[in-house]
């Protein structure tokens, strides 16, 4: 392979796209990011991909396309199989149309899978045999490596966000009852704290810091409001935090890893709760796994790009 040669990494979420280029070795030259719509037709998305991917494409020599996204998608063909956050895309796919314009192979994975294969590469555990990473934001994610290969399953894209952490609990946008992503992720936080409001005083520091408004509430509010005082959103976070242990506890108890690393924008708002998070997983685990480290990503938002990025190397050599 050519020293020379460079990688297109693009990474497709519910609400934003980005497309970067990079080269074998991790090295992101350039970044672009633009908003993304699940609920419009996929062939939107496609027109402003290929849009960027042709700039990048005329001044550089591309090895290939590595598309990193949100899931359920079937890596062979690229085909979106009732995605929550991507709920117009069902049955479709934009590889064909991205193969036949760009005239470059094009390889898709789901987006938490291919974090983890990024951190294996370019992380702070780079070289671990036995990973698990869990992406936390509008969606909840997870992605294996065990044994030094990628768990993908017999369609290719596993879930871990809908596994049951809360039976009986709220449901995700596919309609799991207490999964992960139902109780934890950033519009479900947004969500179960408008059904509680109106139950709590309006002197409460979350009631005062949204003006009396529900509509006002977003996650950054919430966690923000934990630390003034109130009584809403140390329910909300302490909940959030025993939905999220149950995960990590269930990985810890069935895969036996080396390390779970978290990222995603929740995960960045509970970083002061870190200690609190780990004691929790901690002490309800098996007692071989209460030493595993749980971690924040060193790679942060670049993580799933990195990860397109590596999945091009992997299946061009």
């Amino acid at each position: 392979m050519s020293i020379n040669k460079k990688i297109i990494a693009v990474d497709i979420g519910g609400s934003n796209i980005r497309v970067a280029i990079t080269n074998p070795d991790g090295k992101i030259f350039k970044k672009i990011s633009f908003e993304n719509d699940g609920n419009k037709d996929i062939s939107i998305a496609t027109e402003k991909i290929l849009y960027n991917i042709l700039n990048i494409k005329e001044k550089n020599n591309i090895l290939g396309i590595g598309i990193s996204s949100a899931g359920p998608i079937d890596p062979n063909t690229g085909t979106y199989n009732h995605s929550p956050n991507l709920s117009s895309w069902h049955g479709k796919s934009m590889k064909k149309t991205l193969e036949q314009v760009t005239n470059l192979p094009v390889f898709f994975g789901h987006d938490a899978t291919l974090a983890a294969l990024a951190e294996v590469t370019h992380g702070e555990f780079k070289n671990s045999e036995n990973l698990i990473y869990i992406t936390i934001s509008t969606g909840i994610g997870g992605g294996i490596i065990a044994n030094n290969k990628m768990i993908t399953g017999k369609s290719g894209s596993i879930e871990l966000g809908h596994m049951i952490v809360n039976p009986g609990g709220e449901k995700c946008n596919i309609g799991c009852v207490g999964c992960l992503e139902g109780c934890a992720s950033g519009p479900a936080i947004v969500n179960i704290t408008k059904k509680l409001y109106d139950n709590y005083s309006d002197e409460d520091a979350l009631k005062k810091m949204t003006n009396l408004d529900k509509k006002n509430l977003t996650t950054k509010i919430i966690f923000d409001a934990e630390k003034m005082g109130s009584d809403l959103s140390r329910k909300i976070v302490q909940d959030t935090l025993k939905h999220i242990s149950t995960g990590i506890i269930n990985l810890l108890n069935i895969f036996d890893p080396e390390v779970i690393i978290l990222g995603g924008g929740v995960i960045n708002s509970l970083s002061s709760y870190w200690s609190e998070l780990q004691n929790m997983s901690n002490k309800r685990a098996l007692p071989g796994h209460r030493k595993t480290p749980i971690k924040i990503t060193s790679l942060e938002e670049d993580v799933c790009l990195l990860g397109a990025s590596v999945l091009v190397t992997k299946e061009t050599t």
